[in-house]
């Protein structure tokens, strides 16, 4: 956004004051004007041109500076306008005047011009404007001290970084005054690049690693707070929202991979988050933050996308968006989209190509209503499937082999060749949401209630048979998955307001949730003696069917009190107790497979299993500003992951449970503005420790499999995110993150020893780096051209710990990926873009397992992908 201040002073009774620097405060009187020059100061030229304005619904005082960088006038606006005064959108191609009627239409602002070619505005169509300007935007921050000319004014530079509002904090704050650990992906920045996905873009964040990476299944690791590179046991260890409502939940519940068509932005908060967030979250949260509808105009956009992945065949898709005004209080924004990406893995035994083709579909719809001048009514509506015909993954090959020999044929999956062993493996995944949320401001504070329901559906069918070291044959297995989530979250927040003492957060979390999966297999293959005593033959249709259910419930009350002691200096502390209640049993158990171990003699036991823990987390903040554009804070924070329960079996007829793991979160950070606004610069050094580390592995005592607590580790790490705007045209932006995941002592399974202390982590990479570069420029007054580019490093990583023990391959290698996009924009709303996901076709493995003893998978990144995408916006 363009930003340059004048210098001048116009007495409006005609008197000059003698004296050359005058305090912006003695002429409050006078309603003594902010004039903010946006662009070339060419009055003559722009009188005459008509403009292509793309101004949002936002803050009338940020609207006028929109304009005036667009328009390239100079307007003056009085002081007394304040940030909460809204403005209306403004779209299209008009004249300055024009516009600007449009802009203030029903504001009760005036607009005259000036002497000079400026635009005056005043609540008073008759007052004689002084106009004014600044020296410097040191100046302007400074108590708006002023000179009586304007020779200096062409010394302020005339472009900075546009600031980010964010919602992190659970107040509305400016991101570089956020004293927490926050990387913020805007709206415009995914849809400048054409982000569809979390995994397009989440591995440029510093401190966060990507696992799996495909539709519909997304792992993200925070701070290298994991134990495998393939899946954490239990809940995951980051937790993602929809506004303020969580997507995921429970022990059961996995967090779909939502589409981000229509955000306003992405926020990536860093470390325990148990005192702000109903849902506790140990590694950090990911927030999507929609656009939310507005009664100010019918807005809306649609595009469309074709492209081609390497090795496979062509993609399309289809995406559009509305905003419709029912009345002054009450609108709608809708949202649906449809994405065929067709796939790229064929099988290596003949049963078919391109394999790993996806469909993906949803609808958003949200709804505000403005109750009144205090009471506001939203609610959302989402639904989203994904069908596809295969997970995006490679593996071994081998030649059959009669049973009980093994192939000595064995290969590594190929990273150059994409192929996979077996055939069509197809997955469903149904993901249902239904929100609402109630704010009222009671004037000293502000209370909001928010519920939400839940469902995921999710059926899949997988090849089984080398994971039971059979390699001749098919056992075809498949999992329905049934989860309904319910949460309820009421909370209190005061209002901050300035030279208050105390500020405060207090709340009350809810949430249950009831998941039953169906498990079942069959056998089909020549008849044989299955580990020396179990027959399996053709006929055996029934190899495993069972229903297992899992309850639980969490209820926590949290608050957080805030010492405002200077307009500098402010520590606040915070507190979350939480009660998690988890139930296991089996309600089905009557495939082979069940009889032989036991598990049908456990069908209907009276005594399921419960687990029952108490659990407190901690936070305590200290923030400190010595000057105006730098800001350190310090911080210790506690988190946790809910523990669960082992499922009865043959071999443990009671089951056992384990218990949460919890971790201390310490870090240091500041966050930095200079060269009047044009370069941020922010840097965060942190310590983890973490103790009980859920990890799942077999009991010593009764060798049953499942999930147990061990060990302890030690994570140092650092962060640096920093972005500069060149000049009007160019900006780039840097970020880099260090992570040093370490056992602090040895982790072992009965007498053998699993990895010792000093071993790293698996799952997350020592360094990352991202680099982005964004280059706009106005081809002609209709057209503008614009140029992004995005450049990642991920280090290797371990795939798990022990990897000696479990034969798995070496740690994953680094990689590095390269996207491109080059966009043309029309006044008239239309915009073309060429755009290079990939640029050099670096296929990277992001996660692998072992099964069968020799039978490798993994899973991979997607090749280049090239395409057009053309988009209408009215």
């Amino acid at each position: 956004m363009l930003k340059k201040f004048m210098t001048n002073l116009l007495n409006s009774s005609g008197a000059h004051s003698e004296d050359k620097h005058i305090s912006f405060k003695s002429h409050l009187c006078r309603s003594v004007s902010l004039a903010v020059l946006g662009g070339v100061l060419s009055f003559s030229a722009a009188l005459a041109d008509e403009t292509k304005f793309n101004i949002k619904s936002q803050s009338l005082r940020d609207a006028l500076l929109e304009f005036s960088a667009q328009a390239d006038m100079v307007v003056v606006v009085p002081e007394d306008i304040g940030p909460s005064e809204a403005a209306r959108a403004l779209y299209g191609v008009m004249d300055a005047d024009e516009g600007l009627k449009l802009l203030l239409k029903d504001t009760g602002l005036y607009y005259t011009r000036g002497k000079r070619g400026q635009f005056n505005i005043s609540k008073d169509p008759s007052y004689d404007f002084q106009a004014v300007s600044f020296t410097t935007e040191a100046d302007y921050e400074e108590n708006f001290t002023v000179s009586e000319d304007d020779e200096r004014a062409d010394e302020v530079e005339g472009f900075a970084l546009e600031e980010i509002v964010v919602t992190a904090s659970r107040r509305a704050t400016n991101l570089q005054d956020t004293a927490m650990s926050l990387n913020v992906l805007t709206g415009e920045h995914l849809e400048e690049r054409g982000v569809l996905a979390l995994s397009d873009i989440i591995s440029t964040v510093p401190g966060v690693s990507l696992t799996i990476s495909e539709p519909g299944r997304t792992g993200v690791l925070i701070r290298g707070i994991s134990t495998s590179s393939f899946a954490t046991s239990g809940r995951a260890t980051t937790s993602t929202y929809l506004d303020d409502f969580p997507l995921g939940g429970g022990t059961q519940f996995r967090t779909p991979d939502i589409r981000l068509v229509d955000v306003s932005r992405v926020e990536v908060i860093k470390g325990p988050q148990g005192t702000l967030y109903g849902q506790s979250a140990m590694g950090g949260v990911i927030r999507y933050i929609t656009n939310q509808p507005n009664m100010e105009e019918l807005s809306g956009g649609i595009s469309s996308r074709l492209s081609h992945t390497d090795r496979g065949d062509i993609n399309w898709g289809v995406q559009g968006h509305i905003n419709v005004p029912l009345s002054d209080t009450v609108a709608i924004r809708v949202v649906a989209y449809d994405y065929n990406d067709d796939g790229f893995i064929d099988s290596h035994s003949g049963l078919g190509n391109n394999l790993n083709t996806a469909n993906t579909t949803g609808v958003r719809a949200a709804l505000k209503w403005d109750v009144n001048d205090n009471i506001t009514f939203d609610s959302l509506y989402l639904n989203q499937r994904l069908t596809k015909g295969k997970e995006q993954n490679i593996t071994s090959a081998f030649t059959p082999t009669p049973y009980p020999g093994v192939p000595t044929d064995v290969t590594l999956p190929n990273l150059s060749e994409l192929t996979t062993q077996f055939g069509a493996a197809p997955w469903v995944i149904d993901y249902e949401m239904v929100n609402f949320k109630l704010d009222v401001d009671l004037g000293e504070f502000s209370v909001t209630a928010m519920g939400a329901k839940k469902w995921l559906d999710s059926d899949v069918t997988l090849e089984i048979v080398e994971q039971l070291s059979i390699f001749e044959g098919s056992i075809p297995f498949f999992q329905v998955d049934k989860t309904e989530a319910e949460t309820f979250e009421l909370r209190a927040v005061s209002d901050r307001a300035e030279g208050e003492l105390l500020d405060w957060i207090a709340g009350f979390y809810y949430e249950s949730t009831d998941n039953q999966v169906h498990l079942g297999a069959s056998y089909i293959g020549p008849d044989i003696l299955w580990l020396g005593f179990l027959p399996l033959s053709q006929s055996d249709s029934n190899l495993s069917n069972a229903r297992t259910f899992s309850k639980s419930n969490e209820k926590a009350f949290y608050g957080e009190l805030g010492f405002n002691f200077t307009d500098k200096l402010r520590l606040s502390a915070g507190y979350r107790w939480s009660n998690i209640e988890i139930e296991n049993g089996t309600l089905v158990a009557d495939g082979t497979f069940q009889i032989v171990t036991g598990q049908a003699a456990l069908v209907g036991r009276e005594n399921d299993l419960i687990a029952d823990q108490k659990v407190s987390t901690y936070r305590v903040n200290l923030e400190y500003r010595p000057i105006d554009d730098v800001m350190v804070y310090a911080q210790a924070a506690s988190g946790y992951r809910p523990g669960g329960a082992n499922a009865p079996s043959f071999l443990d007829p009671d089951g056992s449970t384990y218990v949460s793991d919890t971790l201390w979160n310490y870090e240091v950070g500041a966050r930095t503005t200079w060269l009047d606004g044009r370069l941020t610069a922010n840097l965060t050094l942190f310590r983890i420790d973490w103790s009980g580390i859920q990890l799942t592995g077999v009991d010593p005592k009764s060798f049953a499999p499942g999930t147990f607590n061990v060990g302890k580790a030690r994570i140092n790490g650092l962060e640096l995110e920093s972005q500069y705007r060149i000049n009007e045209n160019l900006s780039v932006g840097f970020n880099a993150g260090y992570t040093d995941p370490i056992l602090t002592e040895d982790y072992s399974i009965g007498s053998t020893l699993v990895a010792e202390a000093g071993d790293r982590l698996p799952g997350s990479t020592k360094w990352t780096y991202a680099v982005f570069a964004d280059f706009q420029y106005p081809v002609s007054a209709d057209l503008d051209l614009a140029i992004h580019a995005t450049h990642r490093y991920v280090g290797d990583r371990e795939q798990i710990l022990g990897a000696s023990v479990f034969i798995q391959d070496a740690p994953h290698p680094s990689y590095n990926i390269t996207d491109v996009r080059m966009s043309l924009s029309h006044a008239n709303g239309i915009e073309v873009s060429l755009f290079a996901d990939n640029l050099f076709n670096n296929i990277a493995r992001t996660a692998a397992r072992r099964t069968g003893g020799v039978f490798d998978t993994f899973w991979i990144t997607r090749p280049r992908t090239i395409g057009i995408n053309v988009g209408y916006n009215f």
